[in-house]
Order: structure tokens, then sequence, then C-alpha cells
């Protein structure tokens, strides 16, 4: 899409200005070295951060990635590839050197910011560089080596100072430099469009109807020339729309292949996210296990016993708060001493509304012993006094052995959680699955920053695995596309909270 408004912008530029530029030369080429200085200055030092949002995602990549000099430099191939009788080739010509200057001064923003990063580590650490992108660096280097002499001799003084055939000569290289400078873009876009990233289909699909364009139209000007037979010439035109038509199947079955692998991604974690809710707590497993027991004959009778010795044991108890008899002490849940014995029923009543599954059952086994001491009245008090002990003593240690899970809750809901957070270009998208409060997986979902910067900040995504944390140091050299990922997992791990 960059690509594309670069090139509407550019033929824009050149049909409004091309009579200014013609006679202002000098005064162009003044601007545009102080626009590429500023324009570098602003990215090394940060400030383009704090431009508007339509100016830091729009604008300034115009010149940073280097789309709108290599839409000046389309214009100038073309020209080069349109019939000499065509109308536009006379409009275009007489400003072709000074498109192809003012393009290779722009080009140099495009160096100068990739080059701080990717040319120290293309030198000394080659080997973090993945293979692509390293090939893309050595083609660079050529494409400069290129574009320099190309760029000197346009210049009218130099010109006339040099053999017309030498200097001639020297200019047919152009036509490696345009072969390398697509096939450094290709280098570039191919992977993250491999990988399902959005929008680098497009910029490889735009790049090569542009330049595999240019190819047939240049081909087929030259046999034109030479005056062979018409078929002959419809060759290079036929053949560039075989491998556009080749390419454009190719795109298409990666992007099905994207949309295919994204759907199975998104029902996986849907299942699993669906699997987490129907889990039963314990809570709930210990709650239906109560409830059984209490419909069941059993259960129903221990129940009437219990609330059947309530009101004798509340007419026997001491006043609260002059010591109650030991025995008749309960251990509560949270550790503390359970309220004397004068209203049991509402004091079981709020242990079993506040603490609900196991201590509710715990709690339950731990009164029924006493209860039967109560009832001892009626009979069954010396069968059941020789277990009292025994069964009571045990009661405490059991709700606390219950209680212990509860106290320690979990930082992090399992499941997947997507966050964003604020890149170089534009929004940065990850998706960041946790397990057992642990952070298992960090995907980058989606993203706008260019390739280069975007590998060196994604390696972030290592670490923060590593400290279990967003809490970690930004990546030198992609400062603003690592943050943007820091905030994005913020985002997500702030959604996975319980």
């Amino acid at each position: 899409m960059l690509f594309i408004l670069s090139l509407f912008l550019a033929v824009v530029f050149v049909l409004a200005g091309r009579g200014f530029i013609k006679k202002h030369p000098h005064l162009c080429y003044f601007t545009a070295i102080a626009f590429a200085g500023a324009v570098f200055a602003g990215i090394a030092s940060g400030m383009v951060f704090h431009l508007p949002a339509w100016l830091r995602e729009w604008a300034v990549p115009l010149f940073s990635r280097g789309a709108f000099p290599t839409a000046l430099f389309v214009i100038v191939m073309y020209t080069g590839a349109l019939p000499n009788s065509s109308r536009l080739i006379r409009v275009l010509m007489p400003v072709r050197a000074e498109l192809s200057i003012l393009a290779s001064l722009l080009t140099l923003t495009h160096n100068a910011a990739y080059g701080i990063t990717y040319f120290k580590r293309m030198f000394l650490r080659p080997e973090l560089l993945p293979p692509y992108q390293l090939a893309a660096g050595i083609i660079t280097i050529i494409l400069l080596c290129l574009m320099l002499p190309l760029t000197v001799t346009s210049f009218p003084s130099v010109r006339r100072r040099m053999n017309g055939k030498r200097w001639k000569s020297l200019q047919r290289s152009a036509y490696l430099f345009y072969t390398l400078l697509y096939l450094h873009v290709i280098l570039l876009s191919v992977p993250p469009m491999m990988a399902g990233r959005s929008g680098y289909s497009l910029t490889v699909l735009a790049y090569s109807v542009v330049f595999i364009g240019y190819g047939a139209m240049r081909v087929q000007k030259a046999l034109k020339v030479r005056k062979l037979s018409p078929v002959a010439s419809f060759v290079p035109v036929a053949s560039g729309l075989v491998l556009l038509l080749l390419l454009g199947v190719f795109i298409l079955n990666i992007n099905l292949n994207s949309v295919e692998t994204g759907s199975k991604l998104l029902a996986a974690a849907d299942q699993k996210e669906q699997a987490v809710k129907e889990k039963p707590v314990s809570g709930q497993v210990a709650d239906s296990r109560l409830q059984q027991e209490q419909e069941s004959p059993a259960g129903r009778e221990e129940v009437e016993e219990l609330s059947g010795s309530q009101p004798e044991e509340a007419g026997e108890s001491q006043p609260a708060g002059i010591f109650p008899a030991p025995e008749k002490n309960e251990q509560s849940v949270d550790g503390g001493t359970a309220a004397s014995s004068e209203k049991p029923a509402q004091a079981q009543d709020k242990s079993v509304s506040e603490n609900r599954g196991p201590v509710s059952n715990a709690q339950t086994e731990a009164k029924a012993p006493g209860s039967s001491n109560k009832i001892s009245r009626s009979g069954r008090a010396e069968e059941e006094d020789t277990g009292l002990k025994s069964e009571k003593e045990p009661a405490p240690q059991v709700a606390a052995e219950v209680a212990a899970p509860s106290e320690k809750k979990s930082r992090y809901r399992d499941g997947a959680f997507t966050g964003t957070g604020k890149g170089y270009v534009g929004d940065i998208t990850v998706k960041v699955t946790v397990k057992a409060d642990k952070i298992t997986h960090i995907t980058i979902t989606d993203s706008s920053e260019d390739e280069p910067y975007f590998s060196a900040a994604a390696e972030i995504t290592g670490a923060m695995l590593s400290a279990q944390s967003a809490a970690v140091d930004t990546v030198s050299g992609a400062t603003y596309s690592s943050e943007g990922i820091i905030q994005a997992v913020r985002a997500a791990l702030k959604k996975a909270e319980n």
C-alpha cells in the first residue's frame, strides 16, 4: 500500500513540478539533502515518535523505507521503456537525469536509517541476521556501488567531460541496478508474506507488476528497434504476463494457507478456553458431593440429628466470653477460634455460606461427633463417646489442608489473550498463551513494522518468556518496535489477571 501511494505522489510531483525542477535543479538537490538529513536525524534521535500518528505511520515511512525514492526510480526507468513516439516520453525525458539524482539523494535516507543497525550487524555479527536479510544487505552494498557512479555521471557538467561511448556504457549498468532493486525488495517481502503478515502480499504483487512490466516493455522496445517480427516482439509481453499469473497463484495459495492456519489456531484457542470454562472447580465438586450426601438417607438423618441437637446445646452453654469448654470449641477455616456454642446454628450457617466446597464437608464431619455427644441422653453417648476424641482432633488439620490451596491464588487465568501496543510505524498485536500461571507462548499476530526492524524487535519475546514478565529491556536498534511489543504483552497479561 505504501508503494502504491508513493507511485501516485511521485507522478503528481513530477507532472506538477517538472518545470521548476528543470529550471532550478540545484535548489531541488539541496532541498532533498536537507530533507533527507532531517528525516534521518528525527529517526536517530527518536523525535519522529512524538509526531502525530498519521505523519509517523504514512509520511515518514515514505522516505525512511525508501518507497518514494523507488517510485522516482520507477518513473526514470519507464521513461526509457516508453515508445520513442510517445507523448509522455517527451514530457519526462527532459527531467530524467534530475529525477534520478533526486531519487539517489533521497535513497540515502533509507540507507542511513537502516544502516545504523543492519550494516553494523552485517559486518560485525552476521550470524544474527537471517539468511534472507543477509542476502538483502549484500545486495544493498552492490546497489550503492552502482548508484553512486550513475548519480555522479548524471550531472550535465560531468557528462560533458566524459566520452560519449564510455558514458553510455556506464549508464547501461542501470539495468542491473533496477534488477537488484527488485530482488532486494522481494527478499525482504516474501518471507513475511509467507509467514502470513498482513500487507506484504500486496507489496510483492505491486512491485512485481511494476518491475516485470518494465522488463517486458524494455525488451519489447529493444526488439522493435532491431525491426524483428511482431510475433517476436510480443514474446516479452507474453512472458511477463505468464510470470505475473504464476506469481498471483503463488500469492493466493499463501494467503489461503494463512487463513486456514489462522482459523485452526483460533478454533484451538476457543476450544481450550471453553474447556477451561467448563472445568469444575474444587468447591463445585465438593458442593455436589455434599448435596449428594445430604440427599442420601444417612445424610438426611445426620443433618436432622445435628439440627435437633442445636436448641439443647444453646440452652446448656455458657454465655459468650465466659471461657467455653475446650471440647466444645471448633477451629474455623481461617485459623481463628470459633464462636461459643451459644448460637451454633448461626455459626454453622455462616461457615457453610462463606467457605463452600470441601470446607463445608469438613465442617459437617467435624460437627457430627459433637452433636452425637449432645444426644447421648437418648442412650447413644457411651458407644459414640469412645471415638469422640480421635474424630475431633484431626478436624482442624483437615480444615487447614482444605484452606491452604485457597490462600494461594494464581495470578493469571489459563488461556490465550491478545493485546495491542504502539510500534514505530503502527499498532502491534500479540497473542499470549498462559498455562498453570506461566507464560508458555508469545506470538506476534499483526504488525505494521517494516521487516528488518520487526525481526530485530521480535527477539524480545524470548527474553519475556525467560523472565516470565514484560519487564525487560528494549532491543537496541529497534527501540520503538520492541517497546510496542512490550506494551502489547502487558496489555494481554492485564486481561489474563484474576
